[in-house]
């Protein structure tokens, strides 16, 4: 087993080497040619995606997983240990923008898990059912010439 690990150790360091004296003959065309400098070119930055800053989302790394309802979940245990807890000391507890707490918890609302009292949040009793919305559309009150 070693003795394949060191061939194979090896054959990396013969590569290098190759690699270094083409890099060289490179170098020495480029001289010719007048391009005498002798630093590497460097990699291209990469953007950041729309909707993403330069600097790392430290949000994302202390949060759990938006799979199976993860950031949810968090959500649901803050709120039954803190009940009454108001949406933007949520968001300071799971270490989140507000702007996503008010996403997140909105979902919940409307979904029955959670019950906005006021400005605080409570875990929905069984009895708690979200009001649904009224299906029937809204006319007019207005009366025209017409209809007089």
């Amino acid at each position: 087993m070693e003795n394949t690990i060191d061939n194979a150790a090896q054959l990396v360091r013969d590569r290098i080497a190759e690699i270094d004296a083409e890099r060289a003959q490179l170098q020495s065309a480029l001289n010719a040619l007048g391009g005498t400098t002798t630093e590497a070119t460097p990699e291209p930055r990469k953007r950041a995606r729309k909707g993403q800053s330069k600097s790392t989302n430290k949000s994302r790394s202390k949060g759990t997983s938006r799979k199976n309802g993860g950031r949810q979940a968090d959500v649901m245990r803050v709120v039954t240990e803190q009940p009454g807890i108001n949406r933007k000391d949520l968001a300071k507890v799971l270490g989140t923008r507000p702007n996503y707490v008010y996403r997140v918890t909105n979902a919940m609302v409307a979904a029955g898990t959670l019950v906005l009292d006021g400005k605080g949040l409570n875990v929905a009793k069984a009895t708690d059912t979200p009001k649904p919305k009224s299906s029937r559309k809204r006319t007019s009150k207005r009366t025209t010439k017409a209809s007089k």
